[in-house]
């Protein structure tokens, strides 16, 4: 399966931001989904400002995330995590969660999700 831009690597800097509804200091780019090799999954990455968190939300599709730099604290349902680069998180189905970056420089991590999980991909 190829992609839509015939394009076979690359940073993931040159990738187009996608806008994160109800969050500041929050940016996500497709790394990986239906229009670049993968039709069933879709790779995000996320970088979030120091201070900055995603909103506490819950929905019927996993995450699988790898923390890449960064401090985080990853709040899943009543138990909080503090995680640092090179970690990684999984999210279930159904339940409350939010990554808030407790650093001083910008948090990244990868979370991917079933093709359902982002319309933008």
């Amino acid at each position: 399966m190829a992609n839509e831009d015939n394009v076979f690597a690359g940073s993931i800097e040159s990738l187009e931001s996608v806008a994160v509804k109800e969050a500041w200091g929050v940016e996500k780019k497709i790394v990986f989904g239906p229009r670049r090799f993968w039709k069933d999954y879709v790779m995000r990455h996320f970088q979030l400002d120091k201070g900055a968190q995603t909103p506490l939300h819950t929905h019927d599709w996993p995450h699988y995330v790898v923390i890449l730099s960064g401090k985080v604290e990853f709040v899943l349902n009543d138990h909080s995590y503090i995680l640092d680069a090179h970690s990684w998180a999984y999210v279930p189905s159904g339940e409350k969660h939010c990554f808030k970056n407790l650093g001083d420089s910008p948090l990244n991590f990868l979370c991917t999700v079933p093709v359902k999980g982002d319309p933008e991909a």
